[in-house]
């Protein structure tokens, strides 16, 4: 709880959601995964670092999961104008 906090109830509703799910991931672990994406040579633009959060996000962006297809709608849009992405 964030003391003196002017929204008390979202933080209790946070705190309650991170109590009864597995949603705290230590920073080592998190840190190895995104070490992990920077590594790839074609790395995507967005993604989860934890299993509970795909979970949590999948039904949202399960067309496009790690964003490839945004991006590659982006690079489109930026060609139109004459812009190429490096």
């Amino acid at each position: 709880m964030v003391k003196d906090s002017p929204y008390p109830e979202p933080w209790e509703l946070l705190s309650r959601i991170i109590e009864n799910s597995q949603g705290v991931q230590s920073s080592q672990e998190a840190a190895a995964r995104i070490l992990g994406v920077l590594e790839l040579a074609d790395p995507p633009l967005r993604f989860q670092t934890a299993q509970w959060a795909t979970d949590f996000v999948s039904p949202k962006l399960a067309a496009d999961l790690d964003g490839r297809q945004v991006d590659q709608a982006n690079a489109a849009y930026l060609a139109l104008g004459g812009l190429v992405r490096s």
